[in-house]
C-alpha cells in the first residue's frame, strides 16, 4: 500500500497602526495580554457590550484558557488542545475520505456548525470541507478550521460555554469561542516538540514561532507554525482458520498443518 503523508502549515498576522481610521478606541479591538493567573479575574471581551468585565461578574459562564495552559496540553494544534482543558468541548478524531482534512469540534454535544468561532472578536470564516457521513454528531460539519490557527499566536482564548443566539446569531447556539492573538510589540519565541509512535511510525515534528517589532503606538505582531505527520498502518493479515475448500494463501499460525485461505 502506498505511504500517505500529511502536511500542514500555518501562517497569522495581527498588526495595528494608528494611521488606520477606526471610529472606536483601537485599545478597545484587542485586549491587552491578560497577566492574572486567575482565570475568575481576568477581563474578558466575550458575552458583554462593557469594557472592563471580569470573568467573575460575567453573566454568562465564561472559561479563560492562557496561552502557558494551552501549551502544559502538549498537544500539536489548538483544537486537541482545547479538547484537553475545556470540559464541554469535544473535538473530532478522525473522519472519512476528505472529512480527514479538516476535523471538527462540538460545544455542549450540540453541531459542530452552531459553536461560533471569533478570532479578536471577528467572525472567523467557515470550511468548505462537509464532513459527510460521520460519527459521533459530526455528520454535516462545515465549521472553521481551528489547527490553521497557530497557536504560538494565541494569547488566550475564552469560550463561552452557555447559548448565545440572542447576542451572536442563531450560530453560537452551543456557545461562542473567541481566540484573542498576541499584540507583542518586541520580542518573541520559537517552539519546536517531536515524537512517534511505539510501533516506529506515525512521526510527528512541529516548530512554531511568534515574533513582534514596533512600539506602543504600532506593532506588527507575526507568528508562524509547520507541522509534519506521517502515517501510521495498524491492519494485520487474517489470522482466523477457514476449511472451506478454497487456494490456500499460506500456513496459519495457531495450526500449521491447516492452511489459511481468503
Amino acid at each position: 500500500m502506498k505511504s500517505v503523508k500529511a502536511l500542514r502549515a500555518a501562517l497569522l498576522v495581527s498588526a495595528f497602526s494608528p494611521f488606520t481610521a477606526h471610529a472606536a478606541d483601537p485599545a478597545s479591538a484587542v485586549p491587552p495580554p491578560v497577566q492574572s493567573t486567575d482565570s475568575d479575574q481576568d477581563v474578558i471581551v466575550t458575552g458583554t457590550r462593557l469594557t472592563g468585565v471580569r470573568a467573575v461578574d460575567s453573566a454568562a459562564p465564561i472559561e479563560v484558557i492562557d496561552a502557558n495552559s494551552l501549551a502544559r496540553t502538549g498537544k500539536p494544534d489548538l483544537n486537541q488542545a482545547l479538547n484537553t482543558t475545556v470540559p464541554s468541548y469535544t473535538a473530532q478524531s478522525f473522519g472519512g475520505d476528505a472529512g480527514n482534512l479538516k476535523l471538527s469540534a462540538r460545544l455542549r454535544g450540540l453541531s459542530p456548525n452552531h459553536a461560533l468561532i471569533l478570532v479578536n472578536g471577528k467572525r472567523r470564516h467557515g470550511s468548505s470541507n462537509l464532513t459527510v457521513g460521520s460519527t459521533g454528531g459530526f455528520g454535516g460539519a462545515a465549521s472553521a478550521d481551528l489547527a490553521f490557527i497557530p497557536t504560538a499566536a494565541i494569547d488566550h482564548v475564552e469560550v463561552l460555554t452557555d447559548g448565545a443566539a440572542a447576542q451572536y446569531g442563531t450560530d453560537a447556539i452551543a456557545g461562542v469561542i473567541n481566540i484573542i492573538l498576541k499584540s507583542n510589540y518586541k520580542g518573541g519565541q520559537l517552539v519546536a516538540s517531536g515524537g512517534a509512535y511505539g510501533e516506529g511510525d506515525g512521526a510527528t515534528v512541529a516548530v512554531a514561532g511568534n515574533y513582534g517589532i514596533g512600539s506602543k503606538d504600532s506593532y506588527l505582531n507575526v507568528s508562524a507554525e509547520h507541522r509534519y505527520h506521517d502515517y501510521s498502518d495498524r491492519g494485520g493479515p487474517i489470522s482466523a482458520c477457514s476449511r472451506r475448500p478454497i487456494a490456500p494463501i499460506r500456513p496459519c499460525r495457531s495450526c500449521p498443518a491447516t492452511p489459511i485461505s481468503i
